[in-house]
């Protein structure tokens, strides 16, 4: 019997017709038999919603890649893990000569080996929940004793437990400073010299045409590398984005959107309003290691630290199945004759499937995606939590009073209130709060 999903991609129309009953047969054979109510939940959205979703996606970067003559594509860590795995099976599968590569790289990692002002909104922008002065100063590349002995050469004064709004006003205070920033950009030096080593050693100095692939939505990595680049006499490479979000950029000749460009002229279509987005692609993107917290010599070679523990927490969500389903899509759908164009005809249907499942899941699938560990931490994995947990019955005044569906550490509204009890979905249905 066919899932909701699978029904979805079988009735697209229009262009988008074909490769919607082709993804609707590649996600009906499913490989992945499972007994576990919360690993088949799992299983066909991944093979219903995140596979078509990522693979047009992915089959779209080859295609449009190969139109321009790129020669090399490097998929950024780490929601490019995925978009790597899937575009080698399909390149082989199309016969595609794209030489491929895996890039280590975070926010974190990257942005402090650049000076003020090419990051300064970055260290403001996106504090982790109750940030310390610990958290800003790791965005330097600042020990904790590093950054006090800083701030305090400075004349500052060292702020303690959770940042307030004045403390931050305090730090900021410090960019005029130059005993300060003497400190700051001495730190910075070592970490740039580490990031231009691993920038070489992986190849992007060379004279080959090339882009980086990310998911999105601002193209912080995309700003850092091509500064970076071209302050050392080399081409920015070109960026490929599944959306972008509205940004000012000199390197927007080199970025490509596949489902939208905030900047482009005339509305744009998002799919899910944008915290949604943005939340339920990351997840489809979850990747089997930490986020790149720096880098650092082993012999000849520079490699990435990465944060640990993540991956016992994804692999315990089940991410093996999640990978496991898209990667069966990714190998059975029917390609032959398929172009750039009917991907992204398919936009609209992706839309379709992923409203579907994000803004009204099953009880099942609410049950099993709203565990996933999600990093609430903003990269920094320092607060990871379930994606949603149920509303409770002390939550309904604040539901009523607010009209809105928000909790503090619930990520996913809808699963939320799916997990509820009768007497909380009755509250949202009677009362219309509605996201």
């Amino acid at each position: 019997m066919p899932t909701r999903y699978e029904e979805v991609l079988g009735s697209a129309s229009g262009r988008a017709a074909r490769l919607g009953s082709r993804f609707a047969g590649a996600a009906a054979h499913r490989s992945e038999p499972t007994d576990d109510p919360r690993h088949r939940a799992i299983r066909d959205v991944a093979a219903g919603v995140a596979a078509p979703m990522l693979v047009a996606y992915v089959f779209w970067i080859l295609r449009d890649a190969e139109a321009r003559g790129l020669q090399r594509l490097y998929f950024l860590s780490r929601d490019g893990q995925v978009l790597l795995d899937i575009a080698r099976r399909l390149a082989l599968r199309c016969n595609l000569d794209l030489e491929l590569r895996y890039l280590f790289a975070s926010r974190l990692a990257w942005n402090r080996a650049l000076s003020e002002p090419e990051v300064q909104g970055w260290l403001w922008d996106d504090l982790p929940p109750r940030a310390t002065v610990a958290d800003f100063l790791a965005r330097l590349g600042l020990s904790e004793a590093e950054g006090r002995a800083a701030i305090a050469a400075a004349g500052g004064t060292v702020p303690h437990g959770v940042l307030a709004a004045g403390d931050i006003e305090d730090l900021r205070t410090l960019f005029g400073d130059p005993v300060f920033l003497s400190n700051v950009a001495e730190v910075r030096r070592r970490h740039r010299a580490l990031l231009e080593a691993y920038v070489d050693q992986e190849g992007l100095g060379e004279p080959v045409a090339k882009a980086i692939v990310d998911i999105g939505w601002i193209g912080t990595l995309h700003e850092t590398l091509s500064h970076l680049l071209v302050g050392r006499g080399v081409d920015p490479p070109h960026g490929y984005f599944f959306g972008l979000k509205s940004y000012d950029t000199p390197w927007k000749p080199y970025r490509h959107a596949f489902c939208f460009d905030a900047n482009a002229d005339g509305p744009v279509d998002m799919l899910l309003p944008g915290i949604d987005l943005f939340v339920v692609s990351e997840v489809f993107c979850a990747a089997d290691h930490g986020t790149v917290t720096g880098f650092r010599r082993h012999g000849a070679r520079v490699v990435a630290e990465l944060a640990t523990g993540w991956a016992d927490r994804v692999d315990a969500w089940g991410l093996p199945v999640l990978r496991a389903a898209i990667a069966g899509v990714a190998d059975r759908v029917d390609l032959d004759g398929t172009t750039a164009e009917d991907a992204l005809a398919l936009r609209t249907t992706v839309g379709v499937l992923m409203r579907r499942f994000w803004m009204n899941p099953t009880r099942d699938e609410a049950r099993a995606w709203s565990a996933f560990p999600w990093d609430g931490g903003q990269g920094a994995e320092r607060v990871v939590q379930q994606l949603a947990e149920p509303y409770g019955l002390g939550d309904i005044p604040g539901l009523v009073r607010n009209r809105r569906l928000r909790k503090r550490h619930v990520f996913w509204m809808r699963g939320a209130l799916a997990l509820s009890p009768p007497l909380a979905r009755w509250s949202v249905r009677f009362f219309g709060i509605l996201e």
